[in-house]
């Protein structure tokens, strides 16, 4: 059984100006052991790039920088026995001496001009799931929880008024790989191809199958600006693409135009 807690966190905030709100969260002794999510990567706490900082100091203090980190949908904490995945819409963590923490609110001038101020003034809504598990990152599959809960599958309901029988759910497009999330479905313009971006989530690399009627057409591997194709694997219907480690590769699918 899946150890999980799910909290709601409620501020009704005045809009004083110049104030720094933040949450305790479960800790660990040190900042190494915390890894997070980035778009199309995943980073630990202290592999920061040596000089940089903030632009503007409406960003963050240039004191609390090296305390500041911004995840996307995930943090993994390393702990000795095992491990803890937090999951979040809310981007803004603080390590210090009380160990991590939520940066709920931060209200500071804008652009350094001390006419105008984020004030935030209102109710606000945070919630966090905390999930036990593997020790490692990569073994608690935190960047694939962390994917799934901030993009859950699109689904779409539909009616039909035939006495059939229909499944009681139906999926266009299967994806079978153990590193590898979907990034992006869409039509291409203006071939009205179907197009879709997976890439390497969790920095192994490997094999992604790739089925269901979505796939049930001629196939190619583009670069972003869907140009210089190349060939893939497999055959209408069940393709294979073999990702490098954080590789993000885009793939259409072509269905032959019937002949009237």
């Amino acid at each position: 059984m899946e150890a999980r807690l799910e909290v709601e966190t409620r501020l009704r905030w005045w809009g004083a100006h110049n104030k720094h709100s933040r949450m305790r969260l479960p800790s660990v002794p040190s900042p190494q052991a915390i890894t997070y999510g980035s778009p199309f990567y995943s980073v630990g706490w202290t592999e920061v790039i040596p000089g940089a900082g903030p632009f503007k100091p409406d960003e963050v203090l240039p004191e609390d920088y090296p305390c500041y980190r911004e995840a996307l949908g995930w943090l993994h904490l390393k702990g000795r026995s095992g491990g803890l995945t937090i999951c979040s819409t809310h981007p803004s963590y603080y390590y210090g001496s009380e160990g991590l923490e939520a940066v709920l609110l931060r209200t500071p001038s804008s652009g350094g001009d001390h006419r105008f101020f984020w004030e935030n003034a209102g109710e606000h809504l945070y919630r966090f799931i905390f999930l036990a598990g593997e020790t490692d990152w990569r073994a608690a599959n935190a960047p694939l929880i962390g994917h799934h809960y901030l993009r859950p599958p699109s689904t779409q309901l539909t009616a039909a008024g035939s006495r059939g029988a229909l499944p009681a759910a139906y999926s266009y497009l299967q994806m079978d790989s153990a590193s590898a999330a979907l990034s992006s479905l869409y039509t291409a313009s203006p071939t009205k191809a179907i197009a879709v971006r997976v890439y390497d989530i969790m920095g192994a690399g490997g094999a992604v199958h790739l089925s269901g009627p979505f796939a049930e057409a001629e196939a190619v591997a583009v670069d972003f600006l869907e140009e210089q194709p190349q060939p893939v694997r497999g055959y209408p219907g069940a393709w294979e693409l073999n990702l490098l480690p954080w590789r993000i590769q885009t793939l259409l699918f072509t269905r032959k135009q019937s002949k009237e």
